[in-house]
Parts: C-alpha cells; sequence; structure tokens
C-alpha cells in the first residue's frame, strides 16, 4: 500500500537582523525563508502532526470491468484479468486449454474464451490424493 501522508512541523528560531526599520528586518528573513538553507541556523520544534491524505493500492491489476469494452485483449491484460501471470497463461494457450486469436505475430484472447476457461475449470468441494 502506498500512503500519501501530510506532516507539519511548527518551529521556532531567533536571530538578530541588521536593518534601518521593522518593515526591512521582516523582509530579509522572508527571503531567507524561502532559499532551502539559510542563515537562520538551528531551528527548535514547537509540535508536529501528521495525517493520511489517501491510500492507494500498489497493485497493478486492473480491477471492475474491463478497459474499453475491448472483445479482445492482450495476453498480458487478460493474464492480469484472471489473477496469473502472463508466463502461465502462455503456457495454458501452448496447451490448448484456452482458446485465443493470432493476428501477425500477436496472440489475443476474447472474453468468451475467458469465461469458457473459467466455467470449465472451476471446482466445488474438495478432492483427496488417491494413494
Amino acid at each position: 500500500m502506498r500512503y500519501l501522508i501530510r506532516v507539519s512541523r511548527v518551529q521556532t528560531a531567533e536571530r538578530s537582523v541588521s536593518a534601518k526599520d521593522e518593515e526591512r528586518a521582516l523582509s530579509k528573513i522572508q527571503e531567507e525563508l524561502t532559499k532551502p538553507f539559510g542563515f537562520l541556523g538551528s531551528w527548535q520544534t514547537v509540535e508536529t502532526g501528521a495525517e493520511i491524505l489517501s491510500v492507494e493500492s500498489n497493485a497493478v491489476y486492473p480491477t471492475g470491468p474491463l478497459p474499453d469494452g475491448l472483445m479482445m485483449l492482450s495476453v498480458k491484460t487478460a493474464a492480469k484479468q484472471l489473477g496469473i501471470s502472463y508466463t502461465t497463461l502462455y503456457g495454458l494457450m501452448n496447451g490448448g486449454e484456452i482458446e485465443y486469436v493470432r493476428i501477425g505475430q500477436r496472440r489475443l484472447l476474447s472474453r468468451d474464451a475467458l469465461q469458457k476457461f473459467i466455467e470449465t475449470n472451476s471446482q466445488t468441494g474438495y478432492s483427496r490424493y488417491e494413494r
């Protein structure tokens, strides 16, 4: 999982600044605060806080309906939808366990072929190993 977190920290620092008036003194400090490093030196942390803004999954698998309602899917997309590696899917295709269409060098799978494969290989209950 990836978390987007906002961290806030209140810090204080006291410094002496040479200037002709208060406005110029504050202006010097404001200018220094825009730089990543400056003459202000060490800071004392007064308060800290953190809040989670959002959470996103690291999974790269698409969820929900297939993209754009495509009739034919690439091997990678079909494998993601089945929750298996594309190497495993190529093995199933090469073994004749799942139908595919060859267009040029590409192999594509229809939604119907995926559904048929799922229905054919769905099982209920459990099995014992026979000895």
